[in-house]
């Protein structure tokens, strides 16, 4: 069991602080710190507030995936030519990283596109890649 000391200073290494901001913010010396560090019980703490971050990452990704994704999507349409294309390329990357290589669904939280409209993506992109510079050419003549 931690101390609420020991907890306060998990939890500031595990926001990135530094050691000593660590020492200074508990109230130890920083031979303190490391030596709490190596308990297991601090590793374990380590692990629910990773475990807790995970948790807390995939609540705002249910909450806001979808109004990304229809940014995304809107995005596809922009006037600049590389937005678009960004935006296509997250989001074949967001569907791709999905499937495995034998075709099974990796996670259940994203829809999973099979190679072949995988490959109907990259051809409506590319054409709209070669509509948009012939527009751009006609344009500078």
């Amino acid at each position: 069991m931690l101390s609420r000391r020991q907890r306060e200073a998990a939890r500031m290494i595990f926001e990135g602080r530094r050691e000593e901001e660590v020492a200074e913010g508990c109230g130890v010396l920083v031979n303190t710190v490391r030596r709490w560090a190596r308990r297991p019980a601090f590793g374990e703490e380590m692990k629910r507030l990773e475990e807790e971050g995970v948790r807390r990452t995939r609540q705002i990704v249910r909450r806001y995936g979808f109004a990304a994704a229809a940014k995304l999507v809107e995005l596809l349409q922009s006037e600049k030519a590389e937005v678009a294309r960004r935006a296509a390329l997250d989001l074949l990357d967001r569907c791709l990283r999905v499937v495995s290589e034998g075709g099974e669904v990796k996670g259940s939280e994203s829809p999973a596109v099979s190679e072949a409209e995988a490959m109907r993506m990259l051809m409506i992109l590319a054409e709209g890649q070669r509509e948009e510079a012939s527009k751009e050419g006609q344009r500078e003549a």
